[in-house]
């Protein structure tokens, strides 16, 4: 096995490792001082993924940004990842909603601030970024698309259902289907959601992928204790299960899954259970499997024996 250790080694370093990138789509100091509808600056329709526009405003000052969500994708959040000063933002156009900004936004999504009803469909929208008395002001938004799901993959939504408790009062999600299986919520400073679900027989929890998620929380297999890790929206695009280094796939069981803030919210978040069921291939045989081959690899050398010394 040790001469096979270098072949290892450089399979491991030339490994691509999937990480959630932002991609800068308008920085005014490169492409220059956006204007307002019409003159707004063009972002295009914008892919799955997690999108930049860096600017800033003197007082008595407006950028507009005019950007589409294509069909079968969504908007989940526009992150506040950078601001100085006090200012304003909101979704112009359509007239969604807008909100007051200062340095104490940033980590917060957007829309969620200007309680704007997320995630936004396929569409047109221009977003406007404004500055009275309070600049200069500087920000930096990220905004983050995914591909749009079917509402009936949603097990939980606290939006609609009522806020997750804990430990005894936790939700409980029953018994997972194979496929997608989406829990929608957040929570403010110093709370905790805790979900219990179960894994029945044949099937198994493949990942926990992290579809959205705003400011800095973290989040774990609770019951049983199997690991846990801090989220924010770098976690966007990741797998839960890998960032808390939980060997996957998951088996047949109960879990509880908890997802908490302290002082780094509030946090929303959106979460997929994934499931599927166990191939025969990769089944784990059982005891007597594992005998019977014993036995009949004994008798083929027992045959063996018995030509060679004839």
């Amino acid at each position: 096995m040790i001469r096979f250790l270098p072949v290892l080694a450089l399979v491991l370093l030339v490994s691509p490792v999937s990480t959630a990138r932002a991609v800068l789509l308008y920085s005014e100091s490169v492409s220059g001082d956006a204007g307002v509808d019409p003159g707004y600056a063009e972002l295009g329709s914008l892919p799955a993924g997690t999108h930049q526009v860096i600017g800033g405003n003197p007082n008595f000052d407006t950028d507009d940004y005019h950007f589409s969500i294509g069909v079968g994708l969504q908007l989940d959040s526009i992150l506040v990842d950078s601001y100085t000063a006090l200012g304003a933002a909101g979704i112009q156009s359509p007239v969604l909603g807008n909100t007051v900004l200062t340095s104490a936004s940033v980590g917060q999504d957007l829309l969620t601030l200007s309680s704007i009803t997320a995630p936004l469909g396929s569409g047109g929208y221009v977003l406007r970024a404004t500055t009275g008395t309070g600049g200069p002001t500087t920000y930096q938004f990220g905004f983050h698309v995914s591909a749009a799901f079917d509402p009936s993959t949603v097990v939980y939504n606290e939006g609609v259902s009522g806020d997750a408790g804990v430990n005894a009062s936790s939700v409980n999600l029953g018994s997972l289907a194979a496929g997608h299986n989406r829990v929608l919520g957040g929570n403010p400073d110093f709370d905790g959601d805790d979900f219990t679900l179960t894994i029945a027989p044949g099937f198994q929890l493949d990942s926990i992928q992290v579809e959205n998620y705003t400011a800095l929380g973290s989040a774990a297999i609770q019951t049983p204790s199997l690991g846990n890790t801090t989220l924010s929206s770098a976690s966007v695009g990741q797998d839960f299960l890998n960032l808390a280094s939980i060997p996957q796939p998951i088996g047949p069981g109960t879990y509880m899954f908890r997802a908490t803030t302290g002082t780094g919210g509030p946090t929303t978040y959106q979460f997929d259970f994934q499931v599927s069921a166990v191939s025969e291939a990769s089944a784990v045989p059982e005891p007597s499997t594992f005998i019977l081959a014993g036995l009949g690899l004994m008798g083929l050398g027992f045959v063996a024996l018995r030509k060679k010394y004839r």
